[in-house]
């Protein structure tokens, strides 16, 4: 037999073991304030589990079974919802049901202003025109989700993951992007004006027709490579008007994609 397959089948194996044996550690003996961060149990069955006040954070759970399991008080941060079964009888506190609600629904156009979304996972989540004004979302994972024409005007965004995310026509103005992972996303037509750029990452993000003006924490070196990649910066006239700057000097114009650090 060839060894290297050997060896990842017995990884395989061994993995499973491990996954099963905490499975019936957990509804053989509850324990409450488990500790489970980062824990692989995908697909599991959890079914009236008691995980009341145990730490989930950054745990894979997608698929799992946790039909009338108690998650009251645990500390849900980062953890994968993407396809879990919870049903009435399942005690969860109100964020992460609603976590769990808009990864596993479309939440077209869903009011969420001023909710508290922190460290939440929602990659890949569908947010379309959804209303995130003034919502708390520090910390959160929003990788590949769409959030075409959402309203974020307000909302914190500090530390969140953007990467590769669709924000085309979303309003971002007077946010806080500080430190916020925008690489690869697309932001075509995007409103950024007022929003805090301090330390955010753009690299290879498409940018045209996206929107700046009076944002804290952007460079001149930021600020030349965006409009070389067809933003648009706004100022104000002197009777309120909006002026638009959208041209550079000709040698430093580049087509490939912006990288900005």
């Amino acid at each position: 037999m060839n060894r290297t397959l050997s060896k990842i089948s017995y990884n395989k194996n061994s993995d499973l073991e491990i996954k099963f044996q905490l499975v019936k550690e957990i509804l053989k003996r509850p324990t409450e304030g488990r500790k489970l961060s980062g824990a692989d149990l995908s697909g599991v069955e959890l079914n009236g589990a008691d995980l009341s006040s145990a730490d989930l954070s950054g745990a894979d759970l997608s698929g799992a079974n946790l039909n009338g399991a108690n998650l009251i008080h645990a500390n849900l941060w980062g953890v994968n919802f993407n396809g879990v079964r919870i049903n009435f009888a399942t005690k969860i506190d109100s964020k992460w049901r609603l976590v769990w609600q808009i990864v596993n629904t479309k939440a077209y156009g869903r009011d969420l202003s001023g909710e508290n979304l922190i460290e939440a996972n929602l990659a890949g989540a569908y947010l379309y025109y959804s209303d995130l004004r003034g919502a708390f979302l520090n910390g959160a994972n929003f990788a590949k989700t769409n959030l075409q024409e959402a309203k974020l005007r307000g909302a914190t965004l500090t530390d969140v993951n953007l990467n590769s995310a669709d924000l085309r026509y979303a309003d971002l103005r007077d946010t806080n992007l500080s430190r916020v992972d925008l690489r690869g996303a697309n932001l075509r037509g995007a409103d950024f004006t007022g929003a805090n750029m301090t330390g955010a990452n753009l690299d290879y993000a498409s940018v045209k027709n996206a929107r700046f003006g009076n944002n804290q924490g952007m460079s001149q070196e930021m600020r030349c490579d965006l409009i070389a990649h067809k933003a648009i910066f706004v100022t104000q006239g002197n009777a309120g008007e909006d002026i638009l700057h959208s041209s550079i000097p000709l040698e430093v114009r580049s087509e490939t994609p912006v990288a900005v650090g």
